[in-house]
């Protein structure tokens, strides 16, 4: 298990080494935006990820 965290008032985000790993990204990438996080996400949490966090 990991965590996320993303600042909603700007660009910044924090992801634990374990996101990083779930999501199979290298640490020196960074974490997704979270404009982004709906195009990795897998289809069964899609309807329980905030719509109006990527419009």
């Amino acid at each position: 298990m990991g965590w996320a965290e993303w600042d909603l008032a700007g660009p910044q985000a924090v992801w634990t080494p374990q996101m990083h790993g779930i999501f199979g990204r290298d640490r020196s990438e960074g974490p997704i935006a979270l404009e982004d996080i709906a195009t990795v996400a897998v289809a069964q949490d899609l309807p329980v990820l905030a719509p109006q966090a990527w419009q």
